[in-house]
């Protein structure tokens, strides 16, 4: 569903290139890093609880339990942060440009966020109830609606970086009511305190553990920002769009992944399938990071011009660090298939700080 349409989006960077700036790529580049920060925020880890509980909840009555409690803690806890950031918002852009020209974006972004989080309901739905093509077909409508709004009014109407984030959150508008027929029987006006310290317990450890993790993806772009100017960041966003364009596969492998392992789990043979599967899925991944390691220069020539050259430098070493994750992904299942969450962040902390800490220290140089 995801992957052809962002397939088209690489391929449309020359499109973008001609309608906004180096700064505003440069600004973008800080606008994605708020998006991944606060949306992992603004869930707190409960994604995750409700795929963990959903098939322990076989019974409608207790799906409904789950699904509601957790619907409004969010809808409290998450709108309470979502205001104190739209208060703050004017400090944060301040300190994230230098100025406030781009205060009206990142008050979208923060709003599109925080509808966002209670899309998951649906889709994870979806996903445990092994319905791919309906899965498929909203989030490929969701990825071609985008594409064509941004197309509309950045190319068309020339808004440039608000026109990007403009349509992002009138495709969301669109999606929630769409969303509701696949979800909307699940949420009542039950709440269960039990529930809910419940899924805490497994969903608060992954909190830190997904910033961590969101740290090492955006925390080099805050870094950055500290001591090049916004057009040297977009450059740096240029050859990081197309490093990432490996998350083409390991993102749609994510997707089956998490409710196959927990259905998988519960089968006699599930260590040899776990085995086998890592195997090839690292196998997949290192052939992919030499694939577009070889042809990094080739891509920036076709996509950009000669401004963004540069940009090739840093495609093989984001390609290598989303294998890595890939590798993560592959190997982690167990903490989730035990519960033991507690122990997310362990690895992830000790990466964020190796990655960050040595970024401080070496960009300055």
């Amino acid at each position: 569903g995801d992957v052809a349409v962002s397939a088209v989006n690489l391929l449309l960077l020359p499109v973008y290139i001609r309608h906004l700036t180096k700064e505003e790529y440069g600004a973008l580049a800080l606008l994605i890093g708020v998006e991944a920060v606060s949306k992992i925020g603004f869930r707190w880890g409960l994604d995750g609880a409700f795929m963990r509980y959903y098939l322990d909840r076989p019974a409608e009555k207790d799906l409904q339990r789950l699904a509601s409690t957790l619907a409004w803690f969010l809808l409290c806890a998450s709108g309470i942060l979502a205001l104190l950031l739209l208060l703050a918002s004017k400090t944060i852009a301040q300190h994230l440009f230098g100025d406030l020209q781009y205060l009206t974006p990142l008050r979208i972004v923060l709003v599109n966020t925080f509808l966002l989080t209670f899309t998951f309901f649906p889709f994870h739905a979806m996903r445990m109830r092994g319905q791919p093509v309906t899965f498929s077909a909203f989030t490929f409508a969701r990825s071609a609606g985008t594409l064509v709004l941004r197309l509309i009014l950045v190319v068309g109407a020339d808004l440039g970086l608000p026109g990007l984030v403009i349509a992002d959150l009138c495709i969301t508008l669109i999606l929630l009511p769409a969303l509701w027929p696949w979800c909307g029987s699940m949420f009542t006006l039950a709440f269960s305190g039990e529930e809910l310290r419940r899924c805490l317990r497994f969903g608060l450890p992954r909190l830190p553990h997904g910033l961590a993790q969101q740290a090492l993806d955006s925390g080099n772009k805050y870094l950055l920002s500290l001591f090049l100017p916004l057009s040297a960041l977009g450059v740096y966003q240029i050859g990081m769009t197309i490093g990432q364009s490996l998350k083409f596969f390991l993102s749609a492998f994510e997707t089956g992944w998490a409710p196959f392992y927990y259905a998988t789990a519960r089968q006699p043979d599930a260590r040899t399938v776990f085995g086998k599967i890592t195997t090839y899925g690292i196998a997949v991944l290192i052939l992919l990071v030499a694939g577009l390691t070889a042809i990094a220069q080739d891509l920036v020539a076709l996509v950009s011009n000669e401004t963004y050259a540069t940009a090739a430098v840093v495609i093989p070493l984001i390609a290598l660090g989303i294998a890595w994750q890939g590798v993560y992904l592959l190997t982690s299942i167990g903490l989730n298939l035990t519960s033991r969450t507690q122990y997310c962040p362990v690895a992830t902390f000790a990466a964020a700080g190796v990655g960050l800490g040595s970024g401080a220290i070496l960009m300055p140089l």
